[in-house]
């Protein structure tokens, strides 16, 4: 199992600043952590040997529509209540985390506009803008992510 110390990571982008608690991250913020990042809604855009590129565009007006603002948000909302991690290992891949947020935020907004889906380059733009720890290996559309997976949620308790 890969394990990656968090603490000897260069810092890759300063935690945009929220005006006030309940700030929401609006599209030019997001179009330009994924711009800086080369991220789609899809995750990283990266070389493959099969295709060309993966991912449609590069964090494009069209790619952030209203639907992926508001999973950036929901997103940095649950992030900000996760422990971060010094180290991390690759149970701690952004594609996971994704679905452990999609089925917390269900159970917190069962009949929210967009249902509880998250994509996997809007968390690690949520992640980005949070100032939470992410790496890279420059494989594939997933990274890994400094926060402890082992959280639990709500008043119940109950792990995810």
């Amino acid at each position: 199992m890969c394990v990656c110390d968090l603490k000897h990571l260069p810092t890759y982008l300063p935690a945009y600043p929220r005006k006030a608690k309940n700030m929401e991250y609006d599209r030019n913020i997001i179009i330009d952590v994924m711009t800086r990042h080369k991220l789609s809604r899809n995750g990283f855009v990266y070389k493959s040997r099969t295709r060309k590129t993966y991912g449609e565009t590069i964090g494009t007006v069209a790619d952030v529509d209203e639907e992926g603002i508001d999973c950036v948000n929901r997103a940095v909302i649950l992030l900000g209540e996760m422990k971060r991690v010094k180290t991390t290992t690759a149970m701690s891949s952004s594609y996971g985390l994704k679905h452990q947020l999609e089925k917390e935020w269900c159970r917190r907004e069962p009949n929210h506009k967009y249902g509880g889906y998250i994509a996997n380059g809007d968390l690690i733009v949520a992640a980005y803008l949070s100032g939470v720890a992410v790496v890279y290996d420059g494989n594939g559309p997933n990274c890994l992510i400094g926060v402890s997976f082992r959280h639990k949620w709500g008043n119940d308790g109950a792990k995810i």
